[in-house]
């Protein structure tokens, strides 16, 4: 038979290769899948904290991967001095801008961010929407959730203005001399402000790292199948 006359004769050095090959790809595969499940952990986390009660807000500093996707009960006041606009937001495909205000709680230094929603840009740029800022405590309630450090400046002098293209939070808080928690509250609650808050499910990114994961485990099965064709010659 056709079979009998082929032989399986591997050399040291090829082997070798196809053995480390094999094990750094298998490894990197590996790899991507413990980060899609730490993402579906996340994702879990966010679905489960998103119909929880809101717990109240602690005084002290938070860590922010633990406050991550809780949902929070904040008592205090908004500070108008601190207000910024994040540019390039659009709804419903419209231009406009994130209203961030940081709220001072009573009895802390630390002010919290808070994402107070969606406001449309004008036809001049160059003249911010007016945005009703409550002067006396209220109450906000919302998710938290930690800005993205995944981001493209050409210059990081950004912070003249009320007009910031980025939030990064060390930024934030040497630009306007007091400390601020590690991550930022979507506000849920409505406080008759008229900005649109309707907050889109976070995407953890799982679906890219199984990608990954399968790109890699492929490849070590083809490094495998290439090695034994190469090394099956037939018999003398």
């Amino acid at each position: 038979m056709y079979w009998d006359d082929l032989k399986f004769k591997p050399s040291l050095v090829p082997t070798i290769a196809m053995l480390v090959m094999v094990s750094i790809t298998a490894y990197l595969g590996t790899w991507q899948l413990n980060k899609a499940n730490a993402k579906a952990e996340l994702q879990r986390r966010y679905d489960e904290a998103s119909s929880a009660l809101a717990a109240p807000i602690p005084l002290g500093r938070i860590e922010p991967q633990a406050a991550l996707y809780r949902r929070y009960a904040l008592h205090g006041t908004f500070e108008k001095r601190g207000q910024i606009f994040l540019d390039n937001k659009v709804y419903s495909g419209k231009a406009g801008f994130h209203v961030i205000t940081p709220m001072k709680i009573p009895n802390s230094e630390l002010r919290v961010l808070v994402n107070r929603g969606w406001v449309r840009a004008g036809m001049n740029r160059s003249v911010l929407p007016r945005v009703t800022t409550p002067d006396q405590a209220l109450e906000i309630v919302g998710t938290a959730y930690i800005p993205s450090k995944k981001i493209f400046e050409l210059s990081q002098d950004t912070v003249s203005g009320p007009v910031w293209q980025n939030l990064v939070l060390e930024r934030y808080s040497q630009a306007f001399g007091f400390p601020v928690q590690g991550f930022v509250i979507h506000q849920e609650n409505d406080t008759a402000d008229g900005l649109i808050r309707e907050w889109a499910r976070p995407d953890t990114g799982r679906t890219m790292h199984l990608g990954y994961a399968f790109q890699w485990y492929a490849l070590s099965g083809v490094l495998i199948v290439i090695y034994v064709v190469l090394n099956v010659k037939r018999k003398a």
